[in-house]
């Protein structure tokens, strides 16, 4: 049962953290986005 808890809880991380990375890779690329277009507008 231990075992099985900890594994649940270790897959539960590895989602979050996935998760963290996407949100984190797609924010970086809508930022470069708008530096792009706010450098193209002045």
């Amino acid at each position: 049962m231990f075992s099985d808890d900890l594994f649940a809880s270790r897959g539960r991380l590895k989602m979050g953290l996935l998760q963290f990375t996407l949100f984190w890779a797609i924010t970086e690329a809508v930022d470069r986005m708008l530096i792009r277009i706010s450098l193209r507008l002045w």
